[in-house]
């Protein structure tokens, strides 16, 4: 017997078979109970199958070589608009959800292909052999029907911690693709390994969208930069090769471990990527990024130039609803980098601030200091490209970096110095027109990483009051603020261009050419 469709009635929220299965009869689910559909079977014979998860109950298993299909009544679908064509993995649920109640199938042991027309969507098992399980549910409030016109969402809630050993056979079966750091100096090179299943609080993530960031050419040369000819090994600092790089990631949830708690299958997840040991003082305090002994993803980690990204805790996931995937990226690196630096300037709403670099940095950072109530930006760059992107996004002024009255120009703009200085670009040309730009008072904060050195006399330091701060990536915390500012403000206006994930090499060449105008995202193929 084969089940070749399930239609939802939207009268009496009855599942009716298509082709009735056995003498079992429609079945109306109206009260506070938990119903199966029909007797167990499967190709190899009668052979019922549990699932003891906590939502769905036994019900009943069946063989299915057609399709089955769910809606078709013009309710609104939610979920499945985001998957018009897709093949699942070896476990999918979905539900119906009403005002007053709710419902559900189950279905296990077979990849899915769903596909939709017109509120209707079909499931094909991907293999010549499938068993599902079929499980119709509701918990009202009341005994009662839902009607026509409630709005009815799509969702795919936790499977068991047995379904998801089970689904270890679609790692085995499908294996990832990443672009790694094997030989520092050398491109990336192209590997595959089992997609890793996750354990205790750890989430998966199918990569979505991943920023190409200008930290990623460091970390793939293995040094950086310390100026007078000395070099900082990141291999001496624990990244251990080969890695995936990429630390910009926006994933959908595809499977979680026992202990993984408020995640949901199918959401699109902003992962943090500054993740600390979780012992440190700095980590209780909520400050991973100033831990000594990271763990960042797509640095001491494995990143997001890859079909999936293992994220170790829920706590580093920030869902991004229905914004861009390729828009949201950045948030993860330059979106709360920038914040972090701008946090610092207390001047900030009061007095011009100076941005040097007018890259994917500085762009992400003009943005933001107009979403945070900026009073004025004056952005310096060598580049007229991209001076002149910085005045289209709203600069106030923008100055040449190469001309020989750079610090006069920024002076009188100022009118008299600046109050705070943001260098992106963290070279020893930036930092010494950085530094010479400040007013008595004023603060430089570096952020860049480009390398090279300063040296300057002391004591005009106290005698000046100046202020020079490191400011490093951001916190959890303050990656919590950025979400909720981007929540009531908008996606920060950065360009972005998408490119395939197998471009990723080519894209870094751009990037080391200073080719590359705002941010360049890396999609699936």
């Amino acid at each position: 017997m084969l089940a070749r469709e399930f239609e939802q009635q939207p009268d009496d929220f009855v599942f009716q078979p298509a082709q009735p299965l056995g003498a079992s009869p429609p079945v109306p689910v109206l009260e506070q109970k938990l119903l199966g559909l029909g007797a167990a079977f499967d190709e190899g014979g009668l052979q019922p199958l549990r699932q003891r998860g906590t939502q769905f109950a036994p019900a009943a298993a069946v063989g299915f070589g057609e399709a089955f299909q769910v809606g078709g009544d013009g309710t609104e679908v939610d979920q499945f608009a985001r998957v018009p064509v897709r093949i699942l993995g070896s476990w999918m649920r979905t539900g119906f959800e009403g005002e007053r109640g709710h419902g559900g199938i189950g279905i296990a042991e077979c990849g899915v292909q769903v596909t939709r027309s017109r509120q209707r969507y079909s499931f094909r098992p991907a293999g010549a052999r499938a068993a599902a399980i079929f499980s119709a549910y509701c918990n009202c409030e009341s005994a009662g029907r839902l009607h026509r016109d409630e709005r009815r969402r799509v969702w795919f809630p936790a499977p068991s911690a047995e379904v998801r050993q089970r689904s270890k056979r679609f790692g085995r079966e499908t294996p990832m693709r990443m672009f790694q750091v094997c030989v520092c100096g050398q491109p990336l090179q192209l590997n595959q390994q089992p997609t890793p299943q996750p354990k205790g609080t750890e989430v998966l993530l199918k990569v979505l969208a991943a920023g190409v960031c200008h930290s990623d050419l460091h970390l793939a040369d293995g040094y950086f930069d310390l100026g007078g000819g000395n070099r900082m090994s990141l291999q001496d600092r624990g990244m251990k090769l080969p890695v995936t790089l990429g630390h910009e990631n926006v994933g959908e949830v595809v499977a979680f471990g026992p202990d993984a708690t408020g995640v949901k299958l199918g959401a699109r997840m902003l992962a943090d990527p500054w993740i600390g040991c979780g012992n440190c003082a700095a980590c209780r305090r909520n400050e991973d990024n100033l831990c000594m002994a990271m763990r960042s993803l797509g640095v001491f980690s494995n990143g997001g130039y890859a079909d999936y990204l293992m994220v170790p805790h829920p706590r580093y996931l920030f869902d991004i609803g229905d914004l861009p995937p390729e828009r949201a990226a950045p948030l993860a690196c330059s979106g709360v980098t920038t914040f972090g630096a701008l946090k610092k300037v207390t001047t900030l709403k009061r007095e011009p601030t100076v941005i040097i670099g007018a890259g994917g940095l500085g762009l992400m950072c003009l943005a933001l200091h107009k979403a945070m109530g900026g009073h004025s930006a004056i952005v310096v760059d060598i580049d007229p490209a991209k001076r002149d992107a910085a005045k289209r996004a709203g600069a106030a002024a923008v100055v040449d970096g190469k001309t020989a009255d750079t610090v006069e120009q920024i002076k009188t703009l100022t009118k008299g110095g600046a109050w705070a200085v943001i260098d992106l670009v963290g070279s020893s040309q930036s930092a010494r027109l950085g530094y010479d730009s400040l007013i008595k008072g004023g603060k430089y904060i570096i952020v860049g990483l480009y390398g090279g050195d300063l040296t300057v006399s002391l004591p005009p330091i106290p005698m000046r009051a100046l202020t020079i701060q490191g400011s490093y990536v951001g916190s959890v915390p303050e990656m919590t603020e950025l979400m909720e500012l981007v929540r009531r403000t908008g996606l920060p206006d950065v360009p972005v261009t998408t490119r395939r994930l197998d471009d990723v090499n080519a894209v870094m060449d751009q990037l080391r050419a200073g080719k590359v105008v705002g941010r360049v995202v890396l999609t699936p193929n």
